[in-house]
């Protein structure tokens, strides 16, 4: 949950470069550096803004993510609840080779997914013309922030790479200057570490991790 408002971010980047006047960086150029940060974190972290949506699907096995989405995170269920795994072309074609013309159903008992195409992805069986849904988690656009006074639209740990990025664009802006230039890619490299070590962390912390989680949940 956010509670780290623009201003709070603003404040911690004018601190590093020493402008507390903004003379030389405008507050309202930080700002916008901010929504630009922002969505460029997506770059590393596509979870850091996320939706869940009820998506109506397409006749046929090929599907196209929502006009809002910008990647496929997950695929829940079938909106009725019945479960849709994730699993392998491979798979499906030794198995089914003919999976893609098998007869179409309202209920999606299985997606495929390649990174490569990321604003696609297939289903089995095929989708009826009607009434076939799947609820998808989803990387969406963050919401602009318009004022300091606005909370950021990502969570609040991110508030470090954010400030990261504002001084990084801030310097930029003199990187004719051999030695602004370098700051400005080292601030651009810390937040790049800052997403990427948190992503490790996470990580060897997930649930499935743990020594203690038990095998067979029927017991």
């Amino acid at each position: 949950m956010a509670t780290v408002t623009a201003g709070q971010v603003i404040d911690s980047a004018v601190e590093v470069l020493h402008d507390d006047a903004g003379v030389r960086w405008p507050r309202t150029d930080l700002l916008k550096y901010l929504n630009d940060g922002q969505r460029e974190i997506l770059l590393y972290r596509p979870d850091a803004s996320v939706a869940l949506v009820n998506h109506t699907l397409a006749a046929g096995f090929l599907q196209t993510l929502p006009t809002q989405a910008l990647r496929l995170m997950d695929i829940k269920a079938n909106v009725s609840g019945r479960a849709c795994k994730l699993t392998k072309r491979d798979a499906l074609d030794d198995q089914r080779p003919a999976w893609r013309s098998d007869t179409a159903s309202t209920t999606i008992k299985a997606w495929v997914y390649d990174e490569r195409d990321p604003m696609r992805f297939e289903v089995w069986p095929p989708a009826a013309s009607s009434g076939a849904a799947l609820r998808l988690l989803v990387s969406v656009p963050p919401a602009e922030v318009a004022t300091e006074e606005a909370v950021i639209s990502l969570d609040d740990m991110y508030k470090g790479p954010l400030v990261s990025y504002l001084v990084h664009r801030a310097y930029l802006r003199d990187s004719e200057d051999a030695a602004m230039d370098a700051l400005s890619k080292s601030m651009y490299a810390l937040m790049v570490q800052q997403l990427t070590g948190r992503t490790a962390a996470e990580l060897s912390a997930r649930p499935e991790k743990a020594s203690t989680q038990r095998k067979d949940v029927t017991q």
